[in-house]
């Protein structure tokens, strides 16, 4: 990625008057050291984006052949730009991934006194910069990253974003040595030294980065020859190369790509630096930082259908083009939940919630049509203060929880579905009592129950689920599962667990075979469904009013009342669908279910739908066996692997674009 060029000295020019403008620096090349920074990768133009939104901007000299030259300067994440003047080419871009600075001894020159420290390249080089001040040589310690002699290592403000979102863990495509691509959950450790993720067949796998060899970008290195259809996303691709073997990895986007790649290579450049010394410090990058530097993406959303109850949060009755959400633009939502003429969206980082659509009984709690941040005091309870994490809706009620692990419930209770002990409709954010002992990580919601995880991953249920006039449960019970639960997913009177090895269970209303038992019995308990899709890992569930449909190492199986031939057939075991029309050039990431509609969302952002889909989902199309996609200029993507991208509801829907 880089050549060596020949020796250099910098200097900043301090007569810039620009909103960020680069502190006052000379950087004069160590001659002990190895040769100057360039980046093969140079662009002749400078990226829009760069010049939109850089960390830094100003000007700075540069001494060649004992002349001065001037030149305009763009510092973007890890990466330097060199123009001749602000509007002009790039001369140079000089990489600084990696790179960190050290504070040298000027004892010689007391007037250089804390102004002067190195700036090392790994592998590369090292030059000596010299700010005006002690103030501009802390800001420069900041933007590039220090380390001390001890082996302490503060990264700048991208790259300690980058390893925060590393420790919270991605969910990846991995790409082995036998069968398809799978998703992990990768995690960086708090330590910085290892990554670590569960294996279905090894179990829980560290990989310390010390063994490491190289992180290299693109499919050149590793296993991704094995599959021809994987060269697309070369872009987002990295292996991580180690003595024995290769971790190949595929990100859901160019973003977290990024997160990715320049996380692990700035790790592994360090600890070979100190090998026995090193000690990761994030220092004090706040979000907002993170967030100047452009290193984050933003969910926004989308929605079209009909929208004749507000729900689609737009003034329009019925589009057919899906219409961004002006209220939640630049928001980014993390978790999205609709209801049968309801929304609600929980906000990243804020933790507000937001809802929107038909205020009867109660289910927004407040009385505004349009989306509204919940606020205020509500049982003795100050919304305010509250971060909620996750959201669920029913037909009429909604479900959250927030980051303690704390439930609330609002809207019809008929159904016994608020878990307050009682069939009360309650119009405002009420605790569920009974599990304020239970740390709950996830909620979901059925046409007229409630579902919780805690962190264990046991599974709380409350309503009625078998059927409507079915067993009510007024207060939360424990449902008995043999091993850990991941997620519960909903139709209207039936629902599916996953567990944490990927097994199935299902129960509930099995009048049309959607629980997949090869019969139509209804359960009153969770049955796991045994040897049908041998030991491939279940990615994704969706569940419908009368069908559920799996995504398994890519392809994709339906059951329950499903269309077939022009007409409607009780299909009551799995049955892989064909899906070749779609996954000739891409595959499928992704799927969702309304009444009796199903979508499928693919790898280059693309959503495809078919079934029942009334009069608003496509025009002119009410009914359709063929998959079509939805006309959308953009590309679906989503920066948090943990979301649903996207949900259908009956004749409406909503989708994220990061």
């Amino acid at each position: 990625r880089r050549v060596h060029g020949e020796n250099r000295t910098f200097e900043m020019n301090r007569s810039v008057s620009t909103a960020n403008v680069v502190p006052s620096l000379s950087l004069l090349r160590n001659t002990s050291s190895m040769s100057s920074t360039l980046s093969m990768r140079t662009p002749r133009v400078l990226p829009q984006d760069v010049r939109a939104k850089p960390t830094k901007a100003g000007r700075l000299s540069r001494k060649e052949n004992d002349k001065w030259v001037e030149y305009y300067v763009f510092l973007k994440h890890s990466d330097l730009y060199l123009l001749d003047d602000e509007n002009g080419q790039v001369k140079e871009m000089i990489d600084l991934s990696g790179a960190h600075c050290e504070i040298q001894n000027t004892s010689e020159s007391p007037e250089l006194a804390g102004c002067v420290v190195s700036l090392v390249i790994p592998g590369v080089g090292t030059h000596l910069i010299k700010a005006e001040t002690t103030t501009d040589t802390t800001e420069w310690i900041q933007l590039i990253g220090s380390s001390d002699v001890k082996g302490k290592v503060v990264p700048n403000p991208f790259i300690c974003s980058a390893i925060r979102q590393m420790q919270s863990g991605s969910r990846l495509r991995k790409v082995g040595n036998k069968g398809d691509p799978h998703f992990i959950e990768l995690k960086l450790s708090l330590d910085g030294r290892q990554i670590e993720w569960d294996s279905r067949k090894k179990g829980h796998v560290t990989l310390v980065l010390s063994d490491v060899i190289e992180v290299a970008r693109g499919q050149s290195k590793g296993k991704f020859s094995r599959f021809k259809n994987l060269q697309q996303l070369e872009s987002t691709s990295l292996a991580v190369v180690y003595s024995t073997d290769s971790l190949d990895l595929i990100c859901n986007d160019k973003n977290e790509f990024n997160v990715w790649a320049q996380g692990l290579e700035f790790l592994h450049r360090s600890i070979k630096q100190f090998p026995e010394t090193f000690h990761l410090e994030l220092g004090n990058a706040s979000v907002q930082e993170s967030r100047q530097s452009g290193m984050e993406a933003h969910n926004d959303l989308y929605m079209w259908g009909r929208g004749d109850k507000g729900q689609l949060g737009v003034k329009a009755k019925l589009s057919y083009k899906p219409l961004v959400m002006s209220t939640l633009m630049g928001k980014d939502v993390v978790q999205i939940a609709l209801g049968k003429d309801h929304c609600a969206a929980v906000i990243r980082d804020t933790g507000e919630l937001y809802t929107w659509g038909c205020d009867k009984n109660g289910r927004l709690a407040h009385n505004d049509v349009e989306p509204k941040q919940l606020r205020g005091i509500s049982h003795g309870v100050s919304i305010n203060a509250i971060k909620f994490v996750g959201v669920a809706a029913g037909d009429f009620h909604t479900v959250a929880v927030d980051e303690e692990g704390v439930v609330y419930s609002w809207g019809m209770g008929y159904h016994g579905q608020l878990g307050h002990g009682s069939e009360a409709t309650e119009p405002f954010v009420r605790v569920v009592e009974s599990l304020k002992n239970e740390q709950i990580i996830s909620v979901s919601c059925s046409s007229t129950s409630s579902f919780a995880i805690t962190r264990s991953g046991s599974v709380y249920h409350w309503g009625t689920l078998e059927t409507a006039e079915g067993t009510r449960h007024q207060l939360p019970i424990l449902l008995d599962f043999p091993e850990r639960i991941v997620q519960i997913t909903c139709g209207d009177f039936h629902a599916v667990a996953t567990s944490e090895s990927g097994s199935l269970y299902s129960w509930g209303s099995g009048s049309f075979g959607q629980l997949g038992h090869g019969n139509t019995e209804n359960l009153d308990h969770p049955q796991k469904l045994d040897g049908v899709f041998g030991e491939n890992h279940v990615d994704d569930i969706g569940c419908g009013a009368a069908h559920t449909v799996a995504l398994v190492g890519g392809s994709v199986f339906v059951w329950g009342l499903v269309l077939q031939g022009g007409a409607h057939k009780i299909q009551s075991s799995p049955m892989r669908r064909d899906m070749s029309s779609i996954c000739k050039d891409d595959s499928i990431i992704s799927v969702s279910c309304a009444a009796m509609l199903t979508a499928v969302l693919t790898e280059a952002g693309r959503i495809f739908v078919w079934g029942v889909l009334g009069d608003a989902i496509v025009e002119q199309v009410e009914e359709t066996e063929t998959p079509i996609q939805i006309p959308f200029e953009k590309t679906v993507r989503n920066s948090h692997p943990k979301m649903s991208v996207f949900e259908f509801f009956d004749r409406f829907a909503v989708f994220c674009v990061a």
